[in-house]
């Protein structure tokens, strides 16, 4: 197979570098891009006039279901629907039900995180702490009752361990104001979502029962003690358990992931520390109770991790990316991906890092992005790879051998 080099890119540049997708390290895959898919109103979203990219703002999370892929899309204030096997843009669902974007408190713009709840649904959390569950089929919001009840925080704190400063460099005040509502999970299940207000202090979840109309809240759990917020959680069909990301606590300051129980919402005795100051902020269960971490420590030599979902236990350590956030899993290609906007291993800058969900669970590509490209998702029917690439006007769809 030829060789290829990755061409280096800062990741702390205002100005987005223009990706040489063709250039990759890696040992297993080779990725190009397809097409490039448009959204209309995007390109203010992934790049601004000046080339520079808004330190609020913009998307947030991406998901692909139901044949089709969705990116939450604050600028323009609601869910792109594209279709996957076409790759045309199809509509902007719960077109401008959201509050958009917020330049001066990205912890109060929406939509933010967005994940399947049924066929067709999809449910977004958005930046006054509210969910909103829309019928991408149609477009509407079918849930306006429930969407716009505010989630208020009601843990003060009281009993804090020592050393806990909660989110300060985030936002909010112990048992204060309300701020975005972000990531979330589906247990298909029992039909319980879960969603995450990552800014508040302490961070905190709240519960949904996915199988009345209504979708009523059903509990809330609070992390008390994680110090820079709460990430993706993901669901374990195999336990019957969420996984959740908290990158740092004051007792693993270097991550920890948190089991809970959706059917009796609480953090059960399982806690397990990150190995490798990982961070995480992303999750992805692999096809034999692996878990997959989406490591945000910045560091020159980080590693991304995989534990044991049932003990914790570290299956690998796998090195050359940092500074990841969403991460996904493909059945299709039995593959890891992970968005790494913010890496900085090797001098290499943002990269999408893939590897293989089997033994030896090495790393088998990079694949240069932008400065900002946190958000990633794949289809196992296609094998497709799609990330939204801050500068330019659209969404890279990847196929690879």
């Amino acid at each position: 197979m030829l060789a290829l080099i990755l061409s280096a890119c800062s990741s702390t540049s205002s100005t987005p570098a223009t990706p040489n997708v063709n250039q990759q390290t890696g040992t297993g895959a080779t990725y190009t891009v397809a097409t490039s898919a448009a959204v209309p109103g995007l390109q203010s979203n992934l790049g601004n006039p000046a080339g520079t990219i808004p330190t609020s703002g913009g998307f947030d999370i991406s998901f692909v279901a139901d044949g089709n892929y969705y990116l939450a899309d604050r600028d323009t204030n609601g869910i792109d629907v594209i279709n996957i096997s076409t790759r045309k843009y199809t509509m902007l669902a719960g077109s401008g039900q959201f509050k958009g974007v917020n330049l001066a408190n990205g912890n109060a713009a929406g939509p933010n995180g967005i994940f399947s709840v049924g066929t067709n649904l999809e449910m977004a959390g958005d930046g006054n702490s509210t969910m909103k569950v829309i019928n991408t089929s149609t477009g509407a919001v079918v849930n306006t009752n429930s969407a716009n009840t505010i989630v208020t925080n009601t843990t003060a704190q009281v009993g804090a361990p020592v050393g806990w400063k909660c989110s300060g460099a985030i936002g909010g005040t112990p048992g204060g104001t309300y701020q975005r509502a972000d990531e979330g999970a589906w247990d298909s299940t029992d039909n319980i979502a879960m969603l995450v207000n990552d800014a508040d202090c302490p961070p905190f979840a709240t519960f949904y029962n996915t199988a009345v109309s209504t979708y009523p809240q059903v509990a809330q759990i609070s992390f008390v003690g994680a110090n820079n917020g709460a990430e993706q959680p993901s669901w374990d069909p195999t336990q019957d358990l969420f996984l959740i990301a908290i990158p740092t606590t004051v007792t693993n300051p270097g991550g920890e992931v948190d089991v809970i129980n959706p059917k009796a919402p609480t953090v059960i005795a399982s806690v397990f520390p990150e190995p490798a100051n990982c961070q995480g902020n992303g999750t992805a269960i692999g096809p034999n109770e692996e878990l997959f971490l989406g490591c945000s420590n910045q560091s020159t030599s980080q590693s991304l991790v995989i534990l044991n979902a049932t003990n914790g236990a570290t299956v690998a350590t796998i090195p050359g990316a940092g500074g990841c956030d969403e991460v996904w899993y493909n059945k299709g290609d039995n593959r890891f991906y992970a968005a790494c906007s913010n890496n900085k291993v090797g001098g290499a800058g943002p990269i999408i890092a893939v590897v293989n969900a089997a033994s030896p669970f090495n790393l088998i590509a990079t694949i240069p992005t932008n400065t900002g490209a946190h958000s990633v998702a794949a289809d196992a029917t296609t094998n497709t790879l799609w990330v939204p690439m801050p500068g330019t006007n659209g969404i890279n769809v990847y196929t690879h051998n």
